[in-house]
């Protein structure tokens, strides 16, 4: 599951509102947001997607992406950058 937020100017958060019809996925998010953050799942990788990488550039805004090999972001010009890059940063958080 995929979850998706995005980052408001006072730092707090708001859900993405995302409709689907006839296969496509529309994507509604606030002019005011600052930036969009979501979670990739374990098998998929953790660097933005291609349709991430569109998204930001779309939008306008820089796109997070956290996975469990760590946290990623798709600037607004398509730009990949690693943030933070670790595949033991959950199991180190949360020891058994």
């Amino acid at each position: 599951m995929t979850i998706s937020n995005y980052i408001k100017p006072d730092l707090s958060s708001g859900e993405v509102q995302v409709s689907k019809q006839d296969g496509k996925a529309t994507i509604r998010v606030p002019r005011s947001a600052i930036a969009l953050i979501h979670t990739h799942p374990a098998w998929g990788g953790g660097q933005p997607s291609g349709p991430d990488i569109d998204s930001a550039k779309a939008f306008g805004k820089n796109i997070y992406v956290v996975s469990k090999s760590g946290l990623q972001v798709a600037d607004k010009y398509g730009k990949v950058t690693n943030v933070y890059n670790n595949p033991n940063w959950y199991d180190e958080e949360h020891p058994k």
